[in-house]
């Protein structure tokens, strides 16, 4: 018996995007998904992946991820490349990316969603003392930024993390 109604977003969207994602490089639609998660939300603010390039070297294949950069911190992400590379082979939980290649150009605009808005000082403040108490920093962290988007009305809630 073959089921009917609507299908999840999630099952069928990396069969629609495979294709494209392989003409740029991309085969792990995560690389653009699910940026901010791997690298962090500061260094997500830094760069951006454009492709992965896989060739030979002399140790073998090679996977290589080109990096767009905004010029002034190109220095400052060429200094954190290994801690990049590890954040994803150990996001992907083996070795995909091998290198990376850094070309500075604008990065493209943040998506904000549609009704965001500023937070007011009160509601920082409000949001700040409701996380307070709770003694883990980054889970702390987590639930201010949630506060935040839920605050702005921004509506996302996958903000990464701040490392």
């Amino acid at each position: 018996m073959v089921a009917t109604g609507p299908l999840a977003l999630a099952a069928t969207l990396p069969k629609v995007t495979k294709a494209a994602l392989r003409r740029r490089g991309l085969a792990h639609a995560a690389f653009l998904t699910d940026w901010e998660a791997i690298v962090g939300h500061d260094l997500a603010l830094l760069c951006q992946p454009e492709k992965l390039v896989s060739g030979q070297s002399a140790a073998g294949e090679e996977r290589i991820l080109y990096l767009r950069v905004a010029g002034a911190v190109s220095i400052e992400v060429q200094h954190l490349s290994e801690h990049i590379i590890e954040r994803i082979n150990g996001h992907f939980g083996y070795r995909a990316v091998d290198g990376l290649r850094i070309r500075q150009a604008p990065l493209a605009p943040p998506k904000k969603a549609r009704g965001s808005r500023p937070i007011g000082a009160e509601e920082q403040a409000k949001i700040a003392n409701s996380v307070e108490t709770i003694t883990d920093p980054e889970l702390r962290a987590a639930l201010a930024r949630f506060g935040h988007s839920l605050a702005s009305g921004d509506g996302s809630t996958d903000h990464g993390n701040d490392t």
